[in-house]
């Protein structure tokens, strides 16, 4: 059949009618791709920002949680430093993100960044804080890449750049951690002393110091009060009725050969002491720091009633604060328990840096504490010689507290710093403490860690079992069931310790506190309070390290 003319024209004109709109279809489709693109392309730019916020986000907050350092100035510092390189060596489309510019505000230049890292702080709405505020536990990340649309040629928008952001926060989860710190009469031991006759000397009318024994004594008497001296073979009759003014201890000529009056920490850390000063107090021999540790020296008239003006001693003036003064020193040179409050002390400081941590603390001996107020009576010098006086020395316990805002750092700190030595180690009683302190003020999201601290093994047992090692499983036992991990720190001071140590507390025997608790427990045998400041540490960074 055939088209007339006027058929096969009417066909032409429509046809050349419909190209314009075949025209505009098609330029619709290529559009339509060009945006498909652009978006795609868009959402790998974000991503891949995003990715590169993240990684840096995490790495500064690892570096943060994982530093030993106590200044929070340096350890934010060096983790900002860490953040932005693990950044710069991501990509976005295959370019490197090295071109970083760090004022924020501005708009991006086409494949250029902008770079905002700051620290947050998580108990207050994670408000921004400056750079050295310990309260800065969150890292983040804000970053802005000026992307150049493929498209923007095509609709005449050459030099169109647009900025995409991405924003990523880092920061180590709760922590919950109870320290039980071993506080036996073992913790001195390792301290050099001097163990002193103070006599009359009728002949020369003068106070005479004889030298007993001097060095690394391991007596079983304590280093500072309580001193129980008569577990160093004192005879009690040697000393007078008063610890100080008329008279303070014996100056008659009725002294054994044997005996001994006094035991002095040598404060020179010599075997044999020559001499130490401080603060304008002067003990340039044993002398002046038998009559300081007595009281001697406060002033004139107890410095003439005592009669130490007429011995070794008299090379110095009495002086208001000389007692306190010798005892504050002797707690410094007091071994191995010095060492261990030190490296607790910074536990605390690094923990409290560099993670969102509530603190504990559980002090032990024979007993265990169970409040702030926990303490024990005991004679300052001996059982036998009531003149000296009872004290009241802390076992003291900080129990976790929910609220957020309440941390509890600053008071195991000071409850810290004012242990002594003395008595046996009751490691299981104060696990199950720990465990108790978990059930009523642990945070419910929380992780939760028990640091057990001892220079010895169990010598007590608790409310679990009689049995000291049974105590200390039993109590591991009920560790794991709440999911708390038990890290154990072992100071062996004789090597002969240590497998007994590992026994009781180790990682790797199915008898071991760490073993048995499971949760990521972990034991550290030490060899030398030298090495408490690492093991505590080690445990810090174990701690934080993990990341949200």
């Amino acid at each position: 059949m055939f088209e007339s003319r006027r058929e096969q024209a009417q066909r032409k004109a429509a046809g050349q009618a419909c190209l314009p709109l075949i025209f505009i279809a098609l330029f619709v489709v290529a559009m339509l791709g060009f945006f498909a693109v652009e978006v795609a392309r868009t959402t790998i730019v974000r991503n891949q920002l995003r990715t590169a916020a993240e990684s840096a986000a995490l790495a500064g907050i690892a570096a943060l949680s994982g530093s030993s350092l106590l200044d929070p100035a340096t350890s934010q510092r060096q983790a900002l430093s860490a953040a932005r390189m693990v950044f710069e060596k991501n990509d976005v489309l295959g370019q490197m993100l090295s071109n970083v510019e760090t004022d924020f505000g501005a708009s991006p230049d086409a494949n250029h960044v902008k770079l905002q890292m700051r620290f947050l702080n998580p108990k207050a709405g994670n408000a921004p804080v400056d750079i050295g505020d310990p309260n800065g536990k969150v890292l983040e990340i804000k970053a802005k890449f000026g992307m150049s649309p493929l498209a923007a040629a095509f609709v005449g928008m050459q030099g169109t750049v647009l900025p995409l952001e991405a924003e990523a926060r880092g920061g180590v989860g709760d922590l919950d951690v109870v320290l039980c710190f071993d506080v036996s009469g073992s913790m001195d031991d390792q301290t050099k002393m001097t163990h002193v006759r103070r006599r009359w000397d009728a002949g020369s009318s003068r106070i005479v110091y004889d030298v007993v024994s001097q060095g690394r004594l391991a007596t079983g008497a304590g280093a500072v009060r309580p001193q129980a001296l008569e577990y160093a073979g004192l005879n009690a009759d040697l000393r007078g009725p008063n610890e100080a003014g008329t008279p303070p201890g014996n100056y008659s000529a009725a002294i054994p050969e044997t005996g001994m009056t006094d035991a002095v920490v040598n404060l020179d850390e010599n075997d044999s002491f020559a001499g130490f000063s401080e603060e304008g107090f002067s003990f340039p021999n044993v002398a002046v720091m038998v009559e300081a540790s007595r009281g001697n020296l406060e002033n004139a008239t107890v410095f003439a009633d005592s009669k130490a003006n007429t011995g070794a001693a008299a090379v110095v003036s009495p002086r208001a604060g000389y007692q306190a003064k010798y005892f504050e020193l002797a707690a410094k040179h007091t071994h191995p328990i010095a060492e261990a409050k030190a490296a607790a002390e910074d536990f605390y400081r690094l923990m409290n840096k560099n993670a969102n941590t509530h603190f504990g603390l559980v002090a032990f001996d024979n007993i265990v504490g169970e409040d702030t107020t926990s303490a024990f009576s005991e004679n300052n010098i001996a059982s036998t010689f009531a003149a000296g006086g009872v004290g009241r020395f802390p076992v003291p316990a900080v129990s976790l507290n929910p609220a957020e805002a309440t941390t509890n750092f600053e008071s195991c700190l000071s409850n810290v710093s004012g242990l002594v030595a003395f008595q046996g180690t009751n490691i299981g009683g104060a696990t199950e403490r720990a465990v108790r302190m978990f059930e009523s003020g642990a945070r419910r999201n929380s992780r939760k860690a028990i640091i057990v601290f001892t220079d010895g093994e169990p010598t007590v047992g608790g409310p679990l079992s009689p049995n000291p090692e049974n105590n200390c499983r039993m109590a591991a036992q009920r560790a794991k069931a709440k999911g708390i991990a038990v890290y154990t720190v072992g100071l062996a001071q004789n090597p002969s310790q240590m497998s007994g140590q590992r026994a009781v507390l180790g990682d790797d025997v199915p008898t071991g506190m760490a073993f048995i608790a499971g949760n990521g427990s972990k034991f550290f045998p030490v060899t030398s309070s030298s090495g408490l400041r690492g093991a505590f540490a080690n445990i810090a960074r174990h701690l934080s390290q993990l990341v949200q």
